[in-house]
């Protein structure tokens, strides 16, 4: 968990990982980590062997905060993916029909870069009237970016037995990032909760982030199937 600092879109952040709130690390990579966000806003780790879920009090069980609602959705991204060395994954050998591709000749140009961010947004589902459909059958949506730039993004829909009929919009797109002796890597992060202000007028609050591979000198006594203090 890390405490990030909103500003203009045009500037840069350094968020210093010394500064963690709260960490933990996996310790068994045959296990699946799942970012999980619920109705009610409350976003956690959890998976396999790792402890999650709310104690009596409402208050979470291992590492988690509380954002927003998904019946009252922010206009930015839901959660991020940035992924280096993309050649050095596993490629998938069958496609499904509902799975979400992106062309690398439709990517923004970028000569510089040398990984990707995927951003996705959440939609509630009364947004559904404003899904297009292209001449590929790829199914799309415009949406207005916090930079003031309309967007197009790909549309994946939940499965029909699913209690609310919300949908994700995902952008990708290529960026330099500047990673020293990594060749393979990718970080995950979510929304951020306890927002709010410092003394001299920043906004902060909190999120959650999942990197690979382990942040030298960072790795905590304490992994993620662990009880809190």
């Amino acid at each position: 968990m890390l405490t990030v600092k909103y500003g203009t879109f045009a500037e840069e952040h350094t968020v210093p990982f010394e500064n963690m709130v709260d960490s933990g690390s996996l310790d068994d990579e045959e296990k699946r980590l799942k970012l999980s966000h619920h109705p009610d806003g409350f976003i956690q780790f959890s998976g396999q062997g790792i402890i999650s879920g709310k104690d009596e009090e409402g208050k979470p069980r291992g590492i988690g905060i509380y954002s927003w609602a998904l019946n009252d959705p922010i206009p930015g991204p839901a959660f991020g993916i940035t992924l280096l060395g993309l050649e050095e994954f596993c490629t998938v050998e069958k496609v499904k029909g509902d799975t979400c591709i992106f062309h690398d000749n439709l990517l923004p140009p970028d000569e510089e870069a040398n990984g990707y961010v995927l951003e996705a947004y959440y939609f509630p589902s009364n947004r559904r009237r404003f899904i297009q459909t292209d001449t590929d059958g790829n199914r799309f949506i415009l949406n207005w970016h916090p930079t003031h730039c309309v967007m197009k993004l790909n549309v994946l829909l939940p499965m029909k037995k699913c209690k609310l009929q919300g949908f994700i919009g995902v952008h990708l797109y290529p960026l330099e990032l500047k990673m020293k002796n990594e060749t393979c890597a990718f970080w995950l992060g979510s929304s951020t909760g306890n927002m709010r202000f410092t003394p001299n007028g920043d906004r902060i609050a909190e999120g959650l982030y999942c990197f690979y591979p382990e942040i030298p000198g960072l790795r905590s006594r304490k992994i993620l199937n662990y009880q809190p203090e």
